[in-house]
């Protein structure tokens, strides 16, 4: 897995229980899809996941922590939200 900040710092996370942790962040969240994202030219930090071959099977980016950028749409929140927090503290490390 790997956090991915928008100037295109790389931090590969191999640890895993952040990934669990990372993993649990985004899929225990209740989202709503919204608008289109394919016209919008604004992200932010992107978590990916890999196979064991090293591809990218799985690709979020965090738009805030009640917004994400997944597969080409927008999606809010509904309880809970992104622990934007744990990105940065991650990004910074």
């Amino acid at each position: 897995m790997a956090v991915i900040s928008v100037d295109g710092r790389k931090v590969e996370i191999t640890d895993a229980d952040m990934i669990r942790r990372m993993t649990d962040m985004v899929t225990s969240i209740p989202f709503e899809k919204g608008e289109s994202s394919k016209q919008s030219n604004g992200f932010g930090p992107i978590l990916q996941w890999y196979d064991a071959g090293g591809n990218v099977v799985e690709s979020i980016s965090v738009m805030g922590e009640q917004t994400i950028n997944y597969d080409g749409y927008f999606w809010t929140a509904l309880d809970g939200g992104i622990d934007t927090a744990l990105l940065d503290e991650l990004l910074d490390a």
